[in-house]
């Protein structure tokens, strides 16, 4: 991975990556098992202090199916945004589109269209001690099964800079499901 900002307030990222995901070793401990790499690429630019635009792209091969049987091209492009207000709302939005031309072995390409949208709200700015989150989620494909659509309200409060409480509402508008979680989210 190759990360560099430029004096312009532009950050350039450079990813060469395996495709295939990481599953488990091979009889040789070696999680890589096709010999295709694949490279993602993004830009994103300050245009103010509160204002971010973004592009990226991701683009490769790979071998898919039982014992790596048939090998699948793909691309990924999309685009994000973030807008700050006043130090205590942040917007953020990505949209991306991604085709594969044999994702399932059966030569016919698939198209998918995705995207979020994220409203966070934090009293205090950085110094609040709780928050809150909107987040909405959206994945439209020629594949049916991949088709996703929920929406989710978030309050967490920080009991120590690595201790926090979280209580969590998502409905899946797909599948008329609710679901309810609170938890402790810590790290060490």
């Amino acid at each position: 991975m190759l990360t560099y900002g430029l004096p312009t307030k532009t950050d350039l990222i450079l990813e060469v990556l395996n495709g295939t995901g990481i599953g488990a070793a091979n009889a040789f401990r070696n999680f890589d098992d096709d010999k295709y790499k694949n490279i993602f690429g993004r830009i994103s630019q300050d245009i103010s202090d509160d204002f971010r635009l973004g592009a990226f792209g991701y683009f490769g091969k790979e071998k898919v199916g039982a014992n790596n049987s048939f090998t699948n091209s793909f691309n990924m492009f999309g685009s994000d945004l973030t807008l700050k207000l006043k130090n205590q709302l942040e917007l953020n939005f990505q949209y991306g589109i991604r085709k594969d031309d044999n994702a399932f072995g059966t030569n016919k390409e698939i198209k998918t269209n995705g995207g979020f949208g994220e409203l966070i709200y934090t009293p205090k700015g950085d110094e609040s001690k709780w928050y809150a989150v909107a987040l909405y989620n959206w994945i439209d494909s020629d594949f049916d099964t991949y088709d996703y659509q929920t929406g989710t309200l978030s309050l967490g409060y920080l009991l120590r800079r690595n201790i926090r409480l979280i209580g969590e509402f998502t409905y899946d508008f797909k599948i008329k499901y609710s679901q309810l979680a609170f938890g402790v989210i810590s790290a060490f």
